[in-house]
């Protein structure tokens, strides 16, 4: 009897131990991410995908693009605001500084936006991949058979 409850704890907890799906939600500077109702970090976020190395892979990739795309855009609105300041300043602005300035930025825009697609696809291809297939290779059916005075646990793969 012992025997039996721990074996239906054990099946039931490794059960209950596969991933669950990752939501996303709107934010104002991007999206930001759940599972089971609780917000995930950037690290949680990578543990929480790390059973799906291809999505893992994906997410690092759009991270390491919305990274450049920041350094992109600080430096060109760094150069757009000096030349905005020299020509409140000396009247007399290095116009391909600013020029500069607004080409980077606007390479930061596509960037951006590149990146946030990536991090959706990451979560559509992990989601996608608990759906598809489980951890186990196997869908094992649990059934309680009684027959007389005793019963036993029946497991079907």
């Amino acid at each position: 009897m012992k025997f039996l409850s721990l074996l239906a704890i054990i099946l039931l907890s490794a059960n209950l131990s596969i991933a669950q799906e990752i939501e996303m939600k709107k934010s104002f500077g991007g999206y930001n991410f759940y599972q089971n109702g609780e917000h995930l970090n950037k690290g949680e976020l990578y543990d929480a995908l790390a059973p799906n190395p291809e999505s893992l892979s994906m997410m690092q990739n759009a991270q390491n693009t919305e990274l450049f795309s920041t350094i992109l855009g600080f430096a060109g609105g760094f150069f757009i605001g000096r030349t905005l300041a020299q020509v409140v300043i000396s009247g007399e602005p290095n116009w391909a500084v600013g020029g500069i300035g607004a080409g980077l930025a606007l390479i930061s825009i596509p960037l951006s936006s590149n990146a946030k697609q990536k991090k959706i696809q990451a979560v559509k291809l992990f989601n996608e991949s608990l759906d598809s297939e489980s951890f186990f290779e196997y869908k094992p059916e649990y059934r309680i058979v009684t027959s007389g005075s005793d019963f036993r646990l029946s497991i079907s793969f």
